[in-house]
């Protein structure tokens, strides 16, 4: 009885609860994030309202997405979570940050989201090691 229960549960969560006390916007994208995760333990899916928000801005989503991609998947929440935005800008500023996480960091142009891999192998060091040189060189 139990799985039937989640297979038929929709939970609803309020961005605005969600809010850092603090008014910190990656805090409370955080949040938000976590708090969806959790109900998809538990339920078949989950309407998130974004209606009572004063707005949300790209850092907002992008931390928001970057979390639920983390621990869920792109494709689980896009299966199982539904958004309700407060206005058409809401919503594209959401779909700028969707695509440039679906694109990855490296091709995400100067306002996206930073890649914070470190460089490695041996063409990078090649590369410094020329600059070096150059710089050197220069002086």
């Amino acid at each position: 009885m139990e799985s039937t229960d989640r297979q038929n549960a929709i939970v609803l969560i309020r961005a605005k609860d969600q809010l850092d006390p603090n008014g910190s916007v990656v805090q409370s994208g955080m949040n938000l994030a976590d708090a969806v995760l959790r109900s998809l333990g538990s339920a078949r899916s989950v309407e998130v309202n974004l209606e009572e928000l004063q707005g949300a801005s790209s850092s907002y989503f992008n931390v928001f997405l970057r979390r639920i991609q983390e621990n869920c998947g792109l494709d689980a929440f896009t299966a199982h979570v539904k958004l309700q935005f407060a206005s058409d800008v809401q919503r594209r500023v959401f779909e700028r940050s969707w695509d440039t996480l679906r694109r990855g960091p490296r091709d995400s142009g100067p306002n996206g989201p930073v890649d914070t891999t470190p460089p490695s192998g041996r063409g990078f060091v090649r590369r410094l090691a020329a600059r070096l040189r150059f710089w050197q060189q220069a002086r």
